[in-house]
């Protein structure tokens, strides 16, 4: 997912939440926890995306650095 689709997706989040209290689907006191709730699976779900899964290539120390 690209920065503009992110940027995309948190304006349409935003813009939604009026249109949903107005509505009577949400509260006006609860919006702010749906809109961290999906600030946090966007933003962890991204980091999980784009974190490389092969830890041998994110240490610092290889075992050839590492002293005995």
């Amino acid at each position: 997912m690209n920065q503009n689709t992110r940027a995309w997706i948190y304006r349409v989040l935003t813009a939604v939440n009026p249109l949903l209290i107005f509505y009577g689907v949400l509260e006006e006191e609860v919006v702010p926890l749906w809109m961290g709730l999906a600030g946090a699976l966007l933003g962890t779900g991204l980091a999980t995306i784009y974190t490389p899964s092969d830890q041998t290539k994110n240490t610092i120390f290889t075992s050839s650095s590492v002293p005995n």
